[in-house]
């Protein structure tokens, strides 16, 4: 027992690892799927962040404004359209920044593009 500003504090201990399990993640990585139209990779950004890619692969699926953003030849436009909006969400709180469209996300949607055309 230790006594601070007069203040009594108590320090428990508890003996119950056994009752933890620990995973590794690395250990078990997930193999990229297409479903329902939606293509999702594991990647991880620029800063570290891992996080799943959701690409809409679907063309019929693809938000109305993918045309004009093709039609002005807005990249980062297209590729931001191409992911879900879940996707778009996880990348802004996540920190993502334009190096990540071009090096980490671009690839993905393209490999997405390349799987669901086959």
């Amino acid at each position: 027992m230790a006594t601070a500003n007069n203040k009594t504090t108590t320090r428990k201990t508890t003996t119950k690892a056994e009752d933890v399990e620990v995973l590794d993640a690395d250990n078990t990585p997930e193999k990229p799927t297409i479903v329902d139209g939606i293509y999702t990779e594991e990647a991880t950004l620029t800063n570290g962040v891992s996080l799943k890619i959701e690409v809409i692969v679907d063309k019929d699926q693809l938000p109305a404004s993918m045309s004009s953003l093709m039609f002005e030849g807005n990249l980062e436009g297209m590729i931001l359209a191409q992911v879900t909006p879940l996707t778009r969400k996880l990348l802004d709180l996540t920190g993502a920044t334009r190096k990540d469209l071009h090096e980490v996300i671009a690839p993905v949607v393209q490999r997405g593009t390349e799987l669901a055309g086959e």
